[in-house]
This record gives structure tokens, C-alpha cells and sequence, in this order.
């Protein structure tokens, strides 16, 4: 495996090679160029955070890596709306932009939205509603969540702590987190292999950091826990570092350019019968 110094060398190779890409050639796959992007910055967010202790560029790049998959969702008619706990750590970018974004969100916009319930992928939506400040809509898709969705390691976990972060129980928070953290639960992480994999935890950050957003300040040290992305402390700006990404950028291309491509693992879940 690549060292992370190595990892972000290539990766920010890959990223020259893809912009020029986009200017030299008329037709090109936006979306698999925005998910290129967003994969190469989730490298460079654990280069700046664990290699340069730079909490600032960190922030950025995980501000980025949202609004790309922002843009990949437009693009695929919402079939991306973030459900899974490390699609969630767009959070601990402390933008509010892109937090009221996924906050604000409608998910009845969601394509095939009866299957997801049916199958309980609800996690994400009991987060958005935890932001929303509506327990009760949170209770109901964790509900879903604890009923539909397939049996794992740590189901049960997840489904105890959110609803000890739903009722501010900061104890039972700790105490769960903890749990996530021991090596036998951490290794069983959907992200073991990965990158990211020995360096932390996405699901005990995710619900550290949401605890945090509900003025439940955590207070747990353990190397697999980022503690510096936890107090709410945004950049004084974000970049929004791709010109396909600004608001104001016109370019019919997009849509017209996209080449056809195999649907992929999450397609395959949610395509209609």
C-alpha cells in the first residue's frame, strides 16, 4: 500500500491530468471526473490533517469533497443523497453552507425512496432530521433503520447512539463511542483496506462530531478519534475550487458530454425492477 505522502503525490497528478482533460476536449465524463476529484480529496484531507496538522485546508477539502458529491447527486436526478456514516463526514467541515444543504435537503425527491425505507437505509435521514431539531422524524427512520435494515456487527450500536445523541445523553455517547474505537470493531469497518483505515474511525468521528452540533461536547482522546475536527469552528471562507462547481458556470456540455458508463455497486442496489 502507497504511504499517505506517496498517495497524495499521485493523487494530485491525478488531478492536473483531469482538469486538463476537461479543457483540452470537448467531450468527457463529468461525472467520473467529479468522482475521481472527490476521491483524490479525501486523500489530500488526511495529507493536510495528519501530515501537515494543517485543520484549516482540511476543512477545505472536506468542504470540497460535499460539494462534489452535491454535483454528482444533480447530476444522477438524487440518487446520491449520502446515507452511509463515512458519507457523512462532510460534517466535520463546519460549513454552513453545505451542512444547511444536506439539512435542507427533500428527500422525497430521492428516486426509488419506497426501496430504501424497505430496505433501511435510513441512517442518513436520521441525521438530517437530528439537524433539524425534529426528534420525532429521527425516531421514526431509526426505527426503519432498526427494523429493515440488515443485521451487522455493529447495528445495534448505531441504533443506541443516536438515540442517546437524540436525547443529549452525553454518558451513554462516551461510553458507545468507546465501543466503537476497540480494534475488533474498528477493524470490521467497512473501510478497513482503505487509506483511512489506521489513521481513524469514521463512524465514532461522525457521531463525536454530531454530538458536538448538538452542544454535547465529547471528550474521549484515543488516536482513531480526531479530537481537533470536533468544536465547531469553521474557516472564515471556503473555496469552491473547480469552476464546474460554481454556481454561475454555464456549460451545456455537462449534461451533453456525459459519456455512457456501467452502472456501478450503488446503481445495482437501487435500480428499479
Amino acid at each position: 500500500m502507497l504511504t499517505l505522502k506517496e498517495a497524495y503525490g499521485h493523487g494530485i497528478k491525478r488531478e492536473k491530468e483531469k482538469l486538463e482533460f476537461i479543457k483540452n476536449n470537448s467531450k468527457y465524463n463529468i461525472f467520473s471526473i467529479a468522482s475521481g476529484l472527490r476521491a483524490n480529496c479525501i486523500t489530500k484531507f488526511l495529507y493536510h490533517f495528519y501530515e501537515e496538522n494543517n485543520i484549516k485546508k482540511s476543512k477545505q477539502n472536506l468542504y470540497t469533497t460535499q460539494k462534489l458529491l452535491e454535483f454528482m447527486n444533480k447530476l444522477e436526478n438524487n440518487k446520491y443523497f449520502p446515507t452511509q456514516l463515512n458519507k457523512l463526514f462532510f460534517l466535520c467541515s463546519d460549513s454552513k453552507e453545505i451542512i444547511a444543504n444536506f439539512k435542507n435537503f427533500e428527500i422525497n425527491s430521492i428516486p426509488n425512496l419506497d426501496y430504501r425505507i424497505k430496505q433501511g437505509h435510513t441512517l442518513g435521514f436520521v441525521v438530517q432530521q437530528i439537524l433539524k431539531c425534529d426528534n420525532e422524524k429521527a425516531l421514526y427512520y431509526l426505527d426503519i433503520y432498526e427494523t429493515n435494515y440488515k443485521s451487522h456487527i455493529l447495528k445495534e450500536y448505531d441504533i443506541e447512539i443516536l438515540d442517546a445523541i437524540i436525547n443529549e445523553d452525553k454518558n451513554k455517547i462516551e461510553e458507545l463511542l468507546k465501543i466503537y474505537l476497540l480494534a475488533k470493531n474498528h477493524n470490521k469497518s467497512s473501510e478497513k483496506g482503505m487509506l483511512s483505515h489506521n489513521l481513524l474511525s469514521y463512524e465514532a468521528t461522525v457521531f463525536a462530531k454530531l454530538a458536538w452540533i448538538k452542544g454535547i461536547e465529547i471528550n474521549i482522546e484515543h488516536p482513531l478519534l480526531p479530537i481537533e475536527l470536533l468544536p465547531i469552528n469553521p474557516n472564515e471562507n471556503y473555496e469552491i475550487e473547480y469552476d464546474f462547481l460554481k454556481p454561475n458556470y454555464v456549460d451545456i456540455k455537462i449534461h451533453k458530454s456525459k459519456l455512457k458508463k456501467k452502472d456501478g455497486f450503488f446503481e445495482r442496489i437501487f435500480k428499479k425492477n
